[in-house]
């Protein structure tokens, strides 16, 4: 939920989650379709 309302630094959620490793970080994040949209969208066509 975090990272998907722009609190984009891992360190920064991993603190206030209180996630004791990266690894744990990283299971519980889970990007939203309008993020993942909003992060395509920045790709320049090729």
């Amino acid at each position: 939920m975090l990272a998907n309302k722009g609190i984009i630094a891992g360190e920064v959620r991993q603190q206030l989650t209180g996630h004791s490793s990266d690894a744990m970080n990283q299971k519980y994040t889970h990007l939203g379709l309008e993020r993942l949209r909003e992060a395509v969208s920045v790709i320049p066509n090729l």
